[in-house]
């Protein structure tokens, strides 16, 4: 008869389509390891698993290899995510800078003139959602949850 043992420590992480398992476990002989699973929606409600298994003899080493690949990825992503706005800054000059009272009198003015959203968006330099939710705060539309669907 096999007996279910607790982990000796559990952490889940989750993330957009994919759940991390983190436990360290004890094996039926004793032994303690370090269990790291990935668990991602395959589809009609079954899920995939994979799964690796480090035994203490291999935990430094791979924590000190784990946290050199955690610092690239973090560098790389902050560079990546700088390239990205200033591209964004690119097309929409005034991506993620605050509203000014003039632009909202703009907005309030072009949008009472029945100016096309594209064009909001291309006169605001601003995203599509910006002036949707700006909008809204103006109280100039209501929330989207608020608003009738058309039949």
């Amino acid at each position: 008869m096999s007996e279910h043992r607790e982990p000796l420590f559990s952490e889940r992480v989750s993330g957009r389509n994919v759940t991390y398992f983190i436990e360290v476990r004890e094996s039926s002989s004793g032994r303690v390891y370090l269990s790291l699973s990935e668990g991602r929606p395959a589809g009609g409600g079954a899920w995939e698993h994979q799964r690796i298994t480090v035994f203490p003899d291999s935990a430094i080493p791979l924590r000190k290899a784990v946290s050199g690949a955690m610092k690239v990825l973090a560098a790389e992503a902050a560079a990546r995510r700088q390239t990205d706005l200033e591209e964004l800054h690119r097309s929409l000059h005034r991506a993620f800078e605050r509203w000014t009272d003039e632009e909202d009198e703009k907005l309030r003015s072009a949008f009472a003139g029945g100016l096309p959203r594209q064009e909001l968006e291309a006169v605001m330099g601003r995203s599509r959602r910006a002036v949707d939710m700006r909008l809204v705060k103006l109280g100039l539309e209501k929330p989207p949850e608020q608003r009738q669907t058309a039949r």
